[in-house]
């Protein structure tokens, strides 16, 4: 190695000049592997950094006035900094990645739904039953387990509310039918019950809720208009029939029919209602008629 100012050969070890005094400049190895690291590095802290630096011109690494020891010592250094703030990176990047795995994972709702009950703590149970249900809605396992926890705190309403989605979802079998009639039951809303089993479009589901179903009632004169005083029966195959006069929905507490209806003058608005012996209903029917007597 020749001194850059006189020319002269300069010894190892040397860090000055011994014919002209100057001082010897020595440059660290340069390994390119450990710039891109650190460029990696610098751009997932500070990635609007990375792109601003992308744009300027490279430089030279800067020369120091280090002997060899020392300029190997500052590149292990440099070497543990950088395995270092990578271990960071990769600890942090994993635990990320686990926590997004669990919030998006149906499984793991499921599992901590089922933790929590068994603790007694139906409010976190829900937080995650309901979680699940976002994730896989098209899944009946989460709601089914919301209807067991709303049944068991006799919350009639909130279990009433998850069976009549599942059903207007597709998601219902005949034991989800069953228990949304028992609640309908229990709240008195037989009239609710013909219309949820004619919707279901799913005939073997029908076929299976055939019990509880009621033909509904027929009358023997059929509506229109008359000209002179007329009464009409009303039939039934099944139960008793139950009817009124003023166009409302009948139930088990209006007119109970037990003779023909004779009809008044002017305009007339029957429904009726079939009523079997375990309290279910039939669908009503409504009949108009007009009486016109001066004609």
């Amino acid at each position: 190695m020749l001194c850059k100012k006189c020319g002269a050969k300069l010894k190892d070890g040397h860090v000055y000049c011994e014919k002209c005094g100057e001082p010897v400049q020595i440059v660290p190895d340069f390994n390119p592997l450990d710039e891109a690291v650190l460029e990696n590095v610098a751009g997932m802290m500070n990635p609007e950094e990375k792109s601003t630096s992308d744009r300027r011109t490279v430089q030279a690494p800067p020369v120091h006035t280090h002997t060899k020891p020392q300029a190997e010592k500052l590149t292990l250094q440099r070497k543990l900094w950088i395995l270092g703030i990578a271990a960071v990176l990769l600890i942090a990047g994993g635990g990320v990645g686990f926590l997004t795995y669990r919030s998006n994972s149906y499984t793991y709702q499921i599992q901590k739904a089922q933790e929590y009950r068994d603790k007694q703590n139906t409010g976190r149970a829900v937080v995650y039953l309901e979680k699940a249900m976002e994730l896989k809605p098209e899944d009946p396992a989460a709601y089914e387990t919301l209807v067991e926890i709303y049944t068991e705190q006799h919350k009639d309403e909130e279990a009433v509310a998850v069976l009549e989605h599942m059903i207007d979802q597709g998601l219902a079998t005949v034991e989800e039918y069953e228990e949304l009639i028992g609640f309908y039951k229990k709240a008195e809303r037989m009239s609710d019950i013909p219309d949820l089993i004619l919707n279901c479009t799913d005939q073997n589901i029908r076929k299976a809720l055939s019990d509880y179903t009621v033909p509904a009632p027929d009358a023997d004169l059929a509506p229109g208009i008359y000209y002179k005083n007329v009464e009409i029966e009303l039939l039934a195959d099944i139960g008793e029939i139950y009817y009124t006069f003023d166009g409302s929905q009948p139930t088990h507490k209006s007119h109970l029919y037990v003779r023909p209806i004779m009809l008044r003058e002017g305009k007339n608005i029957i429904r009726a209602v079939a009523v079997n012996g375990d309290g279910y209903y039939s669908q009503d029917i409504t009949l108009e008629y007009e009486i016109k007597l001066d004609q």
